[in-house]
């Protein structure tokens, strides 16, 4: 999994997706961002929900001052695997501009959040993070981690490992 946001994006990011286990409102503490196509030009956005939520909907817009206007996309939804009580949701926003910010909401809430497309050219040094397996440890090790990452201003981070499946394994008062 890639998540390609600015500095400050990246350390919200991180921060809200690793405080999953210690969240009652898994949509607004599961946000993650992906590619499946050129980063430049998309951007897949997912979440996880109870099995109630069963719509994949996301309104998203240019952040760009006197831009107003929300285009509304519906996306898939799957079971999550391990974990029979959550969906896992997917929608993929095209035709994006590069290097260029958005904003998005994911329904039914109106939390606002924000990402970066990559640019076209790499005019600059290229830096990114790389992690995973972010259980093992405890959330208050994970939360460092995410931290320490953002302060290096990475372009992007990239993710393996647990980061799904782990929950599972867990009891957390959420869970039922």
């Amino acid at each position: 999994m890639v998540i390609f946001l600015s500095y400050l994006r990246l350390s919200y990011l991180c921060f809200c997706l690793f405080t999953l286990p210690c969240c009652a409102n898994l949509v607004q503490e599961t946000i993650y961002l992906t590619w499946q196509q050129s980063p430049t030009t998309t951007m897949t956005i997912q979440w996880i929900s109870s099995r109630q939520e069963k719509q994949s909907v996301v309104n998203y817009r240019l952040l760009k001052e006197g831009v107003n206007e929300w285009t509304k996309i519906t996306g898939e939804v799957f079971p999550f695997p391990h974990a029979s009580q959550y969906l896992l949701h997917r929608v993929e926003l095209k035709n994006l501009q590069s290097n260029t910010e958005y904003a998005f909401t994911v329904l039914p809430n109106n939390e606002e959040y924000h990402f970066i497309t990559a640019p076209a050219q790499i005019d600059k040094d290229l830096r990114f993070v790389v992690g995973g397996d972010m259980y093992h440890d405890g959330l208050s090790f994970l939360v460092k981690t995410c931290q320490k990452a953002a302060q290096t201003n990475p372009l992007f981070a990239l993710l393996g490992g647990d980061i799904a499946y782990a929950v599972k394994s867990r009891s957390f008062g959420f869970q039922q």
